[in-house]
């Protein structure tokens, strides 16, 4: 019986340290920044500008504005967890070729951006954006495209309910991280442990812009079926673009499925 007895309370003890683990190391877990570049948008051809956003709380965040010279949109693109935002060049320079300027920035810890990050803190510097492209460059909301993937779709969603764009293009979309964690650690008490929500499902209703969602069923890490309820909430004009591969390379394997979808999607919703 005492073998038995030091048995459970080993294993609560170890089922209590992996909680506490999970608690204080989650913003890790949920956001895995890298540093240098694996390139900029000149090594794949795009002429691009440098600029620095500078957030009231003294972060300050590293941008690529891409101007497209024959442009009637810009893009701006939400990168996903991982890496930085040259890791999103293919992505970029898709975009670009379809004769769209594209706008991009590293979250803070993320490439040269620095600041102290918390949920709050990622859809402030989202504002920080828009008013940059919006006053700075004076770019009118009806040109501008929110291109969320992954994790970006949260910002994405965000900044689109509290703003009007063009239109809103999530990717790779998921509902809330606490039910990608309830996915991925179903075992532990996500609700009692998570303090990051960005929470698509609780806003998606509230966007009024059109909404193209894409995904792949075959993608391995955000479920297909997390964009159709999304879908499923919109109550604006919507549509949805399958494409195939999985959830890093499936933009790349899709080929014209996902560029024509895009154009069609602008040409017949946005235009």
């Amino acid at each position: 019986m005492k073998i038995l007895a030091f048995a459970i309370l080993g294993t609560i003890f170890v089922y209590v340290l992996i909680c506490l683990f999970m608690f204080f190391s989650q913003k890790n877990l949920i956001h895995i920044p890298y540093e240098d570049f694996t390139g900029t948008p000149l090594d794949h051809g795009m002429n691009y500008e440098e600029i620095y956003l500078d957030a009231e709380d003294g972060a300050r965040l590293h941008a690529w504005y891409i101007p497209h010279p024959e442009a009637d949109y810009t893009f701006w693109i939400f990168s996903g967890n991982a890496g930085n935002k040259s890791y999103m060049l293919d992505s970029i320079g898709l975009i670009y070729n379809l004769g769209y300027s594209v706008f991009i920035y590293d979250y803070r810890g993320f490439g040269p951006s620095r600041g102290k990050m918390t949920e709050q803190t990622m859809y402030q510097d989202t504002e920080l954006g828009w008013q940059y492209l919006t006053r700075k460059r004076e770019i009118p909301p009806g040109r501008i495209v929110l291109h969320g993937r992954s994790l970006g779709t949260a910002m994405a969603s965000w900044i689109a309910e509290k703003t009007k764009p063009a239109a809103l293009i999530l990717e790779s979309g998921f509902t809330s991280i606490s039910d990608m964690a309830k996915i991925h650690y179903r075992w532990l008490p996500i609700d009692l442990l998570l303090q990051w929500q960005y929470d698509n499902l609780n806003r998606i209703g509230n966007i009024q812009s059109p909404v193209l969602f894409i995904h792949s069923p075959d993608d391995g890490l955000t479920p297909y079926s997390h964009s159709q309820k999304l879908f499923d909430t919109v109550r604006t004009s919507k549509r949805f673009l399958t494409i195939f591969g999985n959830h890093y390379d499936g933009f790349i394997e899709s080929g014209d499925v996902y560029t024509e979808g895009i154009v069609k999607f602008l040409q017949d919703m946005v235009e």
